[in-house]
């Protein structure tokens, strides 16, 4: 085996290895809103590895009182790791706690609904800053997900409704097939009336595989990186 050939091999999987890395970041767009507050989180199912990722507004000079704007959603770009899942956290005043929203990634899709979603509700308001850049420290949610995993409390979600239900308004700029879901049955009371939910998507992002043919123009590159420092090594002779 030639000194180049061994060059080209070595390139070749370093570039299989960067492929590898790439193809464990899932790119993520997600559109969602909720009434009227809420966070938006990615992380493993046991809460490990959390991060945050932006929250809705608090106010809108357009329309009064905080939280009016909720009517107007939110887009997300954001890396997620294969295997991590989404957290929305939601907060209504006085009511049940109601989102809607999509993910969306490759060729795949979140969407708010029953199906799709599982929750928990928090046992108080202690946890709830609502006028922080977080509206729950990543160690706080950390909490609340081991103690609801400990005593298996998640569960599906209640309600749900198309877009545009009265006496809710249509949200624009989400997908079609998104419901507004809420964790309780739409009753004038509820679990959470003074507290807040947390939702968990039940299927976590997925990492797109590296199509063989990918894989191969890889090595193709390593071998054309060898192949142009050989011609450059005999130049320099």
């Amino acid at each position: 085996m030639t000194a180049t050939f061994r060059t080209a091999l070595r390139l070749g999987a370093v570039a299989l290895v960067f492929a590898s890395a790439a193809a464990q970041a899932v790119p993520v767009t997600a559109t969602l809103t909720a009434d009227n507050y809420y966070g938006l989180y990615v992380g493993k199912a046991d809460g490990t590895g959390l991060r945050f990722i932006g929250r809705n507004e608090l106010t809108d000079v357009s329309l009064p009182g905080p939280g009016n704007a909720w009517t107007r959603p939110e887009t997300w770009n954001f890396q997620a790791g294969a295997g991590e899942y989404a957290y929305v956290v939601v907060r209504d005043v006085g009511a049940e706690q109601m989102w809607i929203g999509d993910f969306k990634f490759g060729n795949q899709e979140i969407v708010s609904n029953r199906a799709s979603w599982e929750f928990v509700v928090a046992p108080s308001l202690n946890a709830w800053s609502q006028n922080a850049a977080q509206p729950v420290t990543l160690t706080g949610l950390d909490g609340l997900i081991d103690a609801a995993n400990a005593a298996n409390r998640w569960a599906a979600p209640l309600a749900e409704a198309n877009n545009g239900v009265s006496p809710w308004r249509t949200i624009g700029g989400v997908d079609s097939d998104a419901k507004f879901l809420w964790h309780d049955t739409l009753g004038r009371t509820s679990t959470s009336d003074n507290s807040f939910a947390i939702f968990r998507s039940l299927s976590p992002f997925e990492a797109q595989a590296v199509p063989e043919p990918a894989s191969l123009a890889l090595v193709g590159l390593g071998l054309l990186a060898a192949g142009a420092l050989r011609r450059r090594a005999r130049t320099q002779g």
